[in-house]
This record gives structure tokens, sequence and C-alpha cells, in this order.
């Protein structure tokens, strides 16, 4: 265990709302409805706080801070987006409510301890993602109603492989009577056709797409050729030039017939 100071025994404030919004950084965060701050708690992570002032209710910094020869790091490196880990735990030390973490540092008054046991013990361990933590939390908290902005964890991004497990949690949720809602462009939970059921429209889409497809490659292989044709004329008129070149060369001081 760290040095420092011991987690917050407890959360200073009881929760008394029934409704949350979780808030990730992508895009959609924008979307956030903070003008609802007394129906909704609202729940960010790691260093979203820098760009996006609250009103928060609580804070998520879940990976692992260790101290290691002097040096304070943050899933083993000294800087977090730019910033010296110290310097980033001095402004999560600074936030005005909890902020759940794994160990305590004396950097941070205000950690709590991440009731990561309990949850795995409820939920098993199929945990790929702050936000499947955030939502399993919330159902051990008892909302009744979870709001997801700024996570798409979209699949053309280093955080697909993170996906499934957010979707997955998110079915409990629903599965349990809890009211799910997510952004129009949020990523998540979106299929453009419904398998089987709408396969009358899915298949003349499909088979669209791949016409395109072909005609495409078919002038990207047209236009490669020609591009290979023109470096060759190029080559060509470089090797022409080098030769007048030379001729001129050892022409030029020559007089006389």
């Amino acid at each position: 265990m760290l040095e420092g100071r011991a987690y917050m025994s407890e959360i200073q404030e009881a929760k008394k709302k029934e409704k949350l919004c979780i808030v990730g950084c992508s895009d959609s965060k924008s979307e956030t409805p903070f003008h609802l701050k007394d129906e909704f708690e609202f729940w960010g992570v790691n260093n979203l706080f820098l760009t996006m002032p609250g009103p928060w209710s609580r804070w998520f910094e879940i990976h692992q801070i260790t101290c290691e020869g002097g040096k304070w790091l943050r899933r083993g490196k000294e800087d977090f987006r730019g910033q010296s880990v110290p310097d980033y735990l001095t402004q999560l030390g600074k936030l005005p409510f909890p902020v759940y973490c794994q160990q305590p540092n004396p950097f941070m008054p205000n950690a709590v301890a991440f009731p990561f046991k309990r949850i795995i013990d409820e939920f098993g361990t199929y945990f790929t993602n702050t936000i499947s933590w955030e939502i399993a939390f919330a159902l051990q908290e008892g909302f009744k109603e979870i709001r997801v902005y700024g996570v798409d964890l979209a699949v053309d991004t280093e955080y697909h492989h993170q996906r499934p497990s957010a979707e997955y949690f998110m079915g409990i949720a629903v599965g349990r009577g809890v009211k799910l809602w997510l952004p129009d462009t949020c990523d998540l939970l979106k299929t453009r056709f419904m398998y089987g059921y709408e396969e009358a429209k899915e298949l003349p889409f499909r088979a669209k797409i791949e016409s395109m497809k072909k005609s495409m490659q078919k002038r990207a292989n047209q236009a490669q050729a020609q591009m290979a044709h023109h470096e060759k004329q190029v080559q060509q008129y470089i090797g022409a030039m080098s030769a007048v070149n030379e001729i001129d060369k050892i022409w030029k001081n020559v007089t006389g017939g």
C-alpha cells in the first residue's frame, strides 16, 4: 500500500437522486444536460474536468497510480496527456467531490476506494473500460435512469475492443428495469439493420455497397496503371536530359569545325 493519506471514510453527501449521467470524452459529451442538475448526478472520468466544468457529482480515476523510486506513475508512465502525474493528481485532489480510485495517495484528500471486489462478486470480471465499472456501480447504487454521453468506443478507434463490455453492462441495466438513454450521435447499441428481420432492406444495400467498391477498385487500378506509365515516361525524360547534359559538358569548350 502506498504511503500517504487514507481514503475518505465515506461520501460526504449522501446520494439523493435516482437519475445519473455518465460522461466520457468523445464528442457527444457536449450534449450532457447539466441544466438538469436538480434531477441528475453527473459522473466524469480521468482528466475531463480540465476542459469541461461541472456541475459534477463524483469522479473516477480507477487506473493504477504508483510511486516507484520517488517518481509517481499512472499506468507505468510519468505523464498523462501532457501533464506530469503529480500535477494531475494534485488537480484531482482539488475537486470538491469524491474521486474514486484504486489506492490512496498524498495528493488527493478527496479519494474514495472504488468497490472493485463488491462489484466483481455480483457481476463477474468482464470489465474492459471505466464506463462498464461505472454502470455496474450505478446499478448497485440503485439509480433508476442512466444516461451515457461522450462514449462511442467506435470500431475504427483504439478503444473498439472495450465496446462489448460497455454494451454488456448496458444490457444488464435494461434487464434490471433501468431506463437507459444514449444520444443519437453515440455509436453504442446501434445497428444499420436488424439481423434477419430487415434483410429485405439490408440485402439491396449490401449489393449496392459491393458494386460501389468494385467500381472504385477498378478505377483505382486504372489510375495506378496510368501512374506507372507516367512514372516510366518521367524516368525516360530524366535519362534523356542526363544524356543531353553530358553531351553539353563534353562539347562545351570545342570550337571550330
